[in-house]
């Protein structure tokens, strides 16, 4: 299991772990947002209460405007 004491993780486990999380509740989603150069997905996993979630696009938006 992914986060075991005394195991290391590979990604396919963590990224895993984190897909199952987002069908498990509506306070995790995840995204890929790119690919690494050996080809492997690189996600952005956000973990928030529903109302973060549902909002996410909306403060992602307002975070790039205000890096223009």
């Amino acid at each position: 299991m992914a986060g075991a004491e005394g195991e290391l993780s590979r990604t396919a486990q963590i990224y895993g772990y984190f897909r199952a999380l987002a069908k498990a509740t509506p306070r995790v989603r995840v995204e890929v947002v790119g690919k690494s150069e050996e080809g492997r997905e690189i996600l952005l996993v956000a973990i928030a209460d529903e109302e973060g979630i549902r909002n996410l696009d909306r403060l992602k938006a307002a975070l790039e405007a205000g890096n223009e």
